[in-house]
């Protein structure tokens, strides 16, 4: 299995163009119970495009799993062949762990004052989840 370090270096060979702003979040997020199996609430890693909402990835990690924000970019960067122009993180604990992957693509990480995309997926993924069809 490759680390996230292997990854990036495979990934930044490829030359991968960019495409517009993403956001990224890691919430607290009670999905399919799981909160009572595990004794805590899982994190939702969320990866979005920010102009057409547009869900890269996801990906549920428990409390304290390592660099859980940064394998879900790693992911979307791998499964869709870009790489974001600017990535807007609102939760400032992971943006250190995606700091590498700025980095070495060369994209800009911003803190900005709101997210656009990320909580009208969030509302639709729960609404679903309270009432699917």
């Amino acid at each position: 299995m490759e680390t996230i370090n292997e990854k990036i270096a495979d990934l930044a060979g490829k030359n991968l163009p960019y495409m517009g702003q993403w956001e990224i979040s890691q919430v607290p997020e009670p999905v399919f119970g799981l909160q009572t199996k595990y004794g805590s609430i899982p994190l939702l890693n969320l990866v979005v495009h920010r102009e057409s909402y547009f869900i890269f990835n996801t990906y549920i990690a428990l409390p304290g799993e390592p660099n859980s924000a940064a394998k879900t970019l790693i992911e979307a960067i791998e499964q869709h062949k870009v790489i974001p122009e600017t990535l807007l993180v609102r939760e400032k604990t992971i943006i250190k762990e995606l700091e590498p992957i700025a980095s070495t693509f060369e994209f800009q990480i911003v803190y900005p004052s709101r997210f656009k995309a990320v909580p009208s997926v969030l509302r639709e993924m729960r609404k679903f989840f309270r009432n699917p069809r």
